[in-house]
């Protein structure tokens, strides 16, 4: 099934439809945990697993998810992210990563059930790609290498010029794990990780905001990995 040519036509509706607007992208890493609410208010776009943490949670406009709501669906903590991506409320608009390159034999690929099951959950699903960062989400699979890439890339698209940044600390895995901000004791004993592959790819995304989106902003609250990086810092 080719996703980009069967869903990708329903981003349509999302361009430009928060031109000016002020957004918040949440990542899993550990600085989540020192999140409060800022000054300036704004939509709330969240992945994966940052759900287990209600605050954010019921507070969520858009949500986007990987492979793992069906591959592997149950977490390091016994857990079962499908039954908690599930339980979300159906105002929440989600978007689903089913495939990566349209390959059908990736772990990402789903079943034609599945796909059309996401449906039932309000979730749209979503091509990836390694390489390219595209400008027509449309007609286009998403940029790959975590999930905060394709929310970024979407939170552009929709037309926010101000996208905070929380919890994407470019952190690494430790003893097998990902450092994230529900792995307390990995926090503890080890210090985060920066991971220079996530990175790059934010970097690459900063140029490609530049080039396209000029008028927008990339601001790092709490940052760790990404300091200094993109457009500003700010701590809370």
């Amino acid at each position: 099934m080719n996703i980009v040519n069967r869903f990708h036509e329903k981003l349509e509706i999302y361009k430009n439809r928060h031109v000016g607007e002020t957004c918040y992208i949440f990542g899993c890493g550990p600085t989540i945990n020192e999140f409060k609410e800022h000054d300036d208010s704004g939509i709330y776009i969240g992945c994966n697993r940052i759900i287990k943490k209600k605050e954010i949670r019921d507070k969520l406009k858009y949500y986007f998810f990987g492979h793992k709501y069906v591959v592997n669906p149950i977490n390091e903590d016994g857990t079962n992210n499908k039954e908690e991506v599930d339980s979300l409320s159906n105002d929440i608009e989600k978007f689903c990563s089913v495939s990566l390159d349209n390959e059908p034999h990736s772990s990402y690929a789903y079943s034609d059930e599945d796909i059309y099951k996401l449906k039932n959950i309000n979730a749209i699903p979503i091509d990836l790609n390694t390489r390219d960062i595209h400008v027509d989400i449309t007609k286009h699979p998403f940029i790959n290498h975590s999930v905060v890439y394709p929310a970024t890339q979407f939170a552009l698209y929709c037309g926010f010029t101000k996208i905070y940044l929380v919890g994407c600390d470019c952190a690494t895995m430790i003893s097998g794990v990902f450092n994230e901000f529900w792995n307390e004791p990995y926090i503890e004993k080890s210090p985060i990780a920066n991971n220079q592959h996530f990175i790059n790819w934010w970097l690459q995304m900063k140029q490609f905001k530049d080039v396209n989106y000029p008028n927008a902003k990339l601001i790092n609250i709490n940052p760790v990995g990404l300091k200094d990086k993109l457009d500003g810092d700010i701590y809370i």
